[in-house]
Formats: C-alpha cells, sequence, structure tokens
C-alpha cells in the first residue's frame, strides 16, 4: 500500500472539546480568571467590579454568577454566596450543556458553605451563653 494511500485512510477526529489554549484565551475566561485572581489577592472592590463587567458582558454564561458566590463567599457574606450558589444551580438546570454532575457541583458548593454557615451561628450561639454564664453571680 502506498504511504499517501496509508496517510489518507488514517481517521481524522475532531477533539470533543476545545483545545486549551483556545480555552483559555476566550473572553469569558480571560475575565473570569481575572476575577479569581483577584479575589485570591484580597482585592475583593476590585474584584466586583470585574464580576459585574462578567455578568454584564456574558449573561448567558454561567461564570459571572459563580466568580460572584466565590467572592461573596470570601468575604465573608455566606448568606449571599449561598444565595449565588444556587442561582449557579438554577442556571445549569435551566440551560443546555450541564451535565448533572456540575449541577450537583453548585449544589454542593451551596451546602457546604450552608454548613459554615450553620456552624459559625452555634459557634456565636455558644459564645454568647459563655459570655452570660460568666457575667452570672455564683448563687
Amino acid at each position: 500500500m502506498p504511504k499517501e494511500a496509508k496517510a489518507s485512510a488514517w481517521p481524522l477526529r475532531q477533539p470533543a472539546a476545545p483545545p486549551l489554549w483556545e480555552i483559555a484565551y476566550d473572553p469569558v475566561s480571560i475575565l473570569s480568571n481575572e476575577v479569581n485572581a483577584l479575589i485570591r489577592a484580597g482585592r475583593f472592590e476590585e474584584a466586583e467590579k470585574a464580576c459585574r463587567k462578567l455578568l454584564e458582558a456574558y449573561p448567558d454564561e454561567i461564570a459571572g454568577i459563580r466568580r460572584s458566590a466565590q467572592l461573596e463567599e470570601a468575604r465573608g457574606n455566606l448568606e449571599k454566596a449561598v444565595e449565588l450558589y444556587y442561582r449557579a444551580r438554577d442556571f445549569a438546570e435551566m440551560h443546555d450543556g450541564f451535565d448533572a454532575e456540575v449541577i450537583a457541583r453548585y449544589a454542593g458548593e451551596a451546602h457546604r458553605v450552608e454548613g459554615r454557615l450553620k456552624q459559625l451561628r452555634a459557634d456565636r450561639h455558644h459564645a454568647q451563653k459563655s459570655g452570660s454564664a460568666a457575667k452570672e453571680p455564683a448563687p
């Protein structure tokens, strides 16, 4: 068999997903990664501006909701973070392209933050009870 015939018989396949270099440089990913870097650097005001830009420029993408949830969690606004993680879950349920694993991941993030919030409330309650017990006079 000639070399050319063998080469042309080789099945050419398109990758299931775009190559990494295309994913990393699309405008949504660039802005989303910028928000993530700002959050990690503790530059929350700048991260919030970038989140707003992400949400306004790409309302049909989940990235803005996800990054907003992460920002609120980093700020310690856990109730808002829970709300946003649930919003991301709802977005994923209502739009094509999200499988059950992704939907479950957002629900899991909401549950994880709810657990933190519950623990913080319990700790605060315990601290208040301990503080008031120490102030009570002995019988």
